[in-house]
């Protein structure tokens, strides 16, 4: 339920013309921050949240006791985060006519090979470059959000 602000405003900014996924996702990030609703608030820090801790574990070479002895993400962030429930997923798996794991592999490659064709070469990795834009952002406008 908390991706949906986010993930409303990801879909938006691509029918506005936004097609890389790492600017869809920074143009819902700064509409969901910016607005006055605070569920659409946490959900825009909500949906970068992944793709920050990510690079976070990466830059700490991937030594999980290090990454584990900094500060964590509460885990009531992480489940907010779920995009879907473990009881969504097995109602899900029972009415299923293909195994979903199957279906999720099949559109994972297709989404990365569609980013590939059209130019984005690092496929669907390009999501996680939000990072980069986030980073950019606060270095040129500091670090408040209103």
């Amino acid at each position: 339920v908390m991706n949906k602000p986010s993930t409303f405003c990801h879909e938006l900014a691509h029918l506005k013309g936004y097609i890389y996924e790492d600017e869809a996702n920074f143009i819902a990030y700064l509409a969901c921050i910016g607005a006055e609703d605070i569920y659409f608030e946490y959900s825009g820090y909500l949906s970068v949240l992944y793709y920050i801790d990510n690079d976070f574990y990466d830059a700490v070479g991937g030594d999980r006791e290090k990454y584990l002895s900094e500060e964590i993400i509460l885990s009531q962030v992480h489940e907010d985060a779920i995009f879907l429930t473990k009881e969504e997923r097995d109602r899900i798996e029972e009415k299923a006519e293909l195994d979903t794991e199957v279906v999720d592999a099949a559109s994972d490659a297709f989404t990365d090979t569609t980013l590939k064709l059209n130019g984005v070469s690092d496929g669907m990795i390009s999501y996680s470059r939000v990072v980069k834009l986030l980073l950019q952002y606060y270095r040129i406008h500091g670090y408040e959000t209103s």
